[in-house]
């Protein structure tokens, strides 16, 4: 009998290539997950960067001018105003040489700014807000004796946390 030669694969040369080309692929779409989970993460954390960024910014513009603290309310809706240890606010207003600035965390983790010596403020600035930490300042006095005040700001975007702050000191205190 005659051998035909043919030419081709044998199933076991197949079964060799799938599986060498199941691991390149495999090691291909980790490195791929793995560089769109890092990518999420940084775009995550950028916009938390911008968010507190704007806080700041906004906070401290607009207090530099203040004459001082009128109102300041912690998360538990005590007036701290007396207290001279820091808080997490939920409301505080400053008096400014005009009227008064008032700047509020809402529950829904959203920080807004109002113009007034009362009421509630209405104008969303940011958003992924956790908290909003004051301190004033020196260290020893009380809110409504300060002559500035500390400031940090604390994100959350799903698991993941940023913290930054600024020190503001009011140009206008008698």
């Amino acid at each position: 009998m005659r051998l035909i030669n043919r030419k081709g694969f044998t199933v076991l040369e197949l079964l060799i290539s799938l599986a060498f080309a199941s691991l390149l692929i495999l090691m291909i779409s980790t490195l791929f997950l793995t560089n769109i989970n890092s990518y999420n993460k940084e775009d995550v954390i950028l916009e938390l960067q911008y968010q507190g960024q704007i806080v700041l910014n906004y906070f401290s513009d607009r207090v530099m001018e203040a004459k001082g603290i009128i109102e300041i309310v912690d998360i538990n809706n005590i007036d701290s105003l007396n207290r001279d240890s820091e808080i997490n606010i939920k409301k505080v207003i400053f008096r400014t040489n005009d009227n008064g600035v008032i700047f509020e965390v809402k529950s829904n983790n959203k920080f807004f700014y109002g113009e007034g010596l009362a009421g509630s403020a209405t104008t969303e600035i940011a958003d992924y807000i956790e908290s909003i930490i004051l301190k004033p300042l020196p260290i020893g006095k009380k809110f409504s004796e300060a002559d500035g005040t500390e400031i940090t700001v604390n994100l959350r975007k799903g698991n993941i946390i940023e913290s930054y702050n600024t020190k503001v000191f009011f140009r206008n205190k008698n």
